[in-house]
């Protein structure tokens, strides 16, 4: 999944609609105090649809981003996660999920180095603390733009939590989570500290602030249920909630002028469909009567075999677009049309193409043999570069490997003698686990 979600075709964190991958992110500051030295003390909340779900090949699953406090959102700080493998460059890498959203690919170059392959030269370097067996107390810095992040290992081991922001003057944020996944204060260089307030079911209530003995609330957050009744294809491995269940997800956000957003799902797939703004029909009175004065919708390709997508965003605003009574109507809308919806194409375990080999049995004699070396040797158009078009994208070839299984999973040790990337012509040793002498061996 990890490969999936660093492919383009599946980007988020964007700001709006992506042309490209048909996600559409949301943000709405929330918190924001000027710091010293520049660095200010800001929470903003996001939300990516395509978060939601990851399909890579026949597998699709749930929140893999870990979202907070629900599904697709992102609230606060930058997290980590990894390591894991690129398949198609054969090095390690951890991903950071920005605040907005985005997923930031930091490929190993040392030992304990990991450096961004977006150009921005952001680094990662892991410290072990020296315990035997144990990484509890170990911890990652991630270095860009003269600041640097620390990072250590949520309780239940799934991701890295950020734990504190300090820039090249020794400014600084901390930020507290007293043993938990969620966090519990915020406070900068100047001591001004954030609260998040949670409810008896851990879910988000309010985010505080106190000062001059007074509690000043930058948000509140509304919760209820939402089902969850996809109807994946059954040739999809489905990691998520059962279908038919409920789960609980951010209904509202509450700012501190009176003025709400509020979330409409789709009833289906725990997607956000739409968002209506609301503000106080006297701007002197907080919690007046409230009126909706803007509105978003979204529309999405449904499928059984894919994650949901954006097809058209659709824009209401009062007094905007025809609107003279502050009611909406679809006449008022303005509609911007999303192509290039389609899936893309299926990958296996990060592999977008592969092919079977089948070793005859009646030319193996007597026994089956172990640890077997195979010759693959031929010319084959497919095994060109794509830039002779055929579909291996590394020029030396390296990005073709062997495996035991149709989903690339177990890869075989293999040795390159030749590699011509412009005919395709290759000679190829492979080490075959097993080969059958009583029925065709596939790899």
């Amino acid at each position: 999944m990890a490969m999936a979600r660093i492919d383009p075709s599946n980007r988020t964190g964007t700001g709006g609609v992506d042309p490209l991958s048909n996600n559409y992110n949301w943000i709405l500051e929330i918190v924001g105090l000027k710091g010293r030295g520049g660095l200010d003390l800001g929470l903003s909340l996001a939300y990516n649809s395509l978060a939601t779900y990851t399909k890579s090949g026949n597998d699709i699953a749930f929140d893999m981003d870990q979202g907070t406090p629900s599904p697709g959102f992102r609230l606060g700080f930058p997290t980590v996660q990894g390591p894991y493998t690129n398949n198609l460059t054969g090095t390690n890498f951890y991903m950071l999920i920005t605040p907005s959203g985005g997923h930031q690919e930091l490929r190993q170059i040392s030992t304990n180095v990991y450096q961004a392959v977006d150009a921005s030269y952001s680094q990662l370097t892991y410290y072990d603390n020296g315990t035997n067996n144990t990484s509890v107390d170990d911890y990652l810095i991630y270095r860009a733009g003269g600041a640097q992040l620390k990072f250590y290992l949520n309780p239940t081991n799934t991701e890295w939590h950020c734990t504190e922001v300090k820039d090249r003057n020794g400014n600084f944020l901390t930020v507290n989570y007293q043993g938990t996944d969620d966090i519990q204060t915020v406070t900068d260089t100047l001591s001004r500290t954030i609260t998040f307030v949670y409810d008896g079911n851990v879910n988000i209530k309010e985010i505080d602030q106190t000062w001059n003995g007074q509690v000043y609330q930058w948000a509140t957050f509304g919760w209820g249920p939402t089902p969850i009744g996809n109807s994946f294809s059954s040739s999809l491995n489905y990691a998520g909630p059962d279908p038919g269940t409920t789960i609980q997800v951010v209904k509202q956000v509450g700012l501190p002028d009176g003025s709400k957003y509020c979330f409409e799902y789709d009833g289906s797939f725990g997607v956000i469909k739409k968002i209506h703004y609301y503000a106080p029909d006297d701007d002197d009175e907080p919690n007046g009567v409230r009126h909706e004065r803007r509105r978003t919708t979204y529309n999405f390709n449904f499928t059984n075999n894919d994650s949901p997508r954006v097809t058209s965003e659709r824009t209401w605003a009062e007094n905007w677009n025809g609107d003279t009574d502050g009611a909406w109507a679809s006449s008022e809308e303005a509609v911007t049309q999303f192509g290039n919806t389609t899936a893309p194409p299926p990958t296996f375990n990060g592999y977008t193409y592969r092919r079977n080999l089948s070793i005859d049995h009646t030319k193996v004699p007597n026994t089956d043999q172990s640890n077997f070396p195979m010759l693959v040797s031929g010319t084959y158009s497919y095994l060109k570069t794509t830039a002779n078009g055929g579909s291996v994208q590394n020029a030396n070839g390296y990005d073709v490997i062997f495996t035991s299984d149709s989903s690339c999973a177990t890869k075989l040790n293999h040795e390159t003698e030749t590699y011509n990337a412009s005919t395709g012509a290759v000679n190829y040793w492979v080490k075959a686990p097993t080969v059958s002498h009583t029925s065709d061996t596939t790899l």
